[in-house]
This record gives structure tokens, sequence and C-alpha cells, in this order.
């Protein structure tokens, strides 16, 4: 037990180690990435929790975190939170376990009432202190203007495209013989 923020209580619960992609291109191409996530075990046991304690969750990889529906493994996590059987949410990016603000805010709570630590790759977060709260309320605010960005950046391009003529979705209108 190496950081003062990990009491007993946190150790003697599952730490769930969570994993996720976007898409299965994400999963195919990016596997760097994945290594990287995996490696948050490592990060957990060196915390102090033994390797039994552990529970990783990868069954999510490939969806979309743009909704909660369809994400099996976040409802296990989601219910570890719940019923007091967790003392550690781990992942590379805390902001690839919920893509919506409020999604992220009710997580951050559901945290500090239960007791629940957040672990990043970079630090530890405790949801109970008020410090702690507010750097993972500006993270999650900030994760999901970034994604309104992305959004819009393809929004724009592809309202280019079409404006040039140039707009191929990958389908032939009914009816229509490639020659």
């Amino acid at each position: 037990m190496n950081d003062p923020q990990i009491r007993a209580q946190h150790l003697e619960k599952t730490a769930y180690v969570y994993l996720r992609q976007s898409s299965p291109t994400q999963v195919k191409q990016n596997v760097e990435s994945g290594r990287r996530q995996r490696q948050m075990v490592d990060r957990v046991q060196q915390l102090g929790w033994p390797s039994t304690s552990i529970q990783m969750l990868g069954g999510d990889t490939g969806r979309s975190g743009s909704t909660l529906h369809g994400r099996e493994d976040y409802q296990v996590l989601l219910e570890g939170v719940l019923t007091g059987q967790a003392g550690l949410i781990a992942a590379r990016e805390l902001s690839r376990l919920v893509r919506d603000n409020q999604d992220w805010n009710h997580l951050v709570r559901l945290c500090r009432h239960q007791h629940v630590l957040l672990l990043d790759e970079h630090r530890l977060y405790d949801p109970t202190n008020a410090q702690d709260r507010v750097v993972l309320g500006v993270a999650g605010a900030f994760n999901e203007f970034e994604i309104a960005m992305i959004i819009d950046r393809m929004l724009e391009s592809q309202r280019q495209k079409a404006a040039r003529g140039e707009l191929y979705e990958g389908r032939f209108a009914p009816g229509y013989i490639c020659r």
C-alpha cells in the first residue's frame, strides 16, 4: 500500500480494471492501446490489491462509449459500486468509462458515497476529497467538450465533401447499376 489515500477498507474490496476501445477497428489497429490498458492490472497490484481481488472488465471493448446500452461490463462495474463490492475503479483513461458529463458526474457521486477510489494512468483520485472531485468534474466536462468538437469537425468535413459532390457513403441507390 503505497498511497495514503488507500485504506484497508479499499483493499478488502474488488478493484475493477475497465478496458475499452470504441470500435472493432480500433481494437484491431490500436493494439498498443489495449496493451497499455491491460497494464493497469500491474499498477493496481503495485498499489496493494492482490491479483485475486482484481477483476478485469474487457467485454465492452469495441463498443462506443456514447451510450450505456449494451455495455454489460460497465453495468457490472456500476453494480460493484452500488453493492459496496468495489474499492477501486481503474482505467488508463477514466474518461473512457462514459462519454456524457451527466453520466460521469453520476458515477463520481456514486463512488464518493460508496468510498470507491478512481485510478487512471497518471494518478489516484479519492472522490470523497473535494479537490479530487473538482479535478474529476473538470475532466468530465473537458471530455464532453472534446467529443462535441470531434463530431463538429466530422460533420463539417462531410458537408464540405457534399458541397463538392464528393460525398460517397458506400451505398448506391436501389436499382443503380455500376459499370
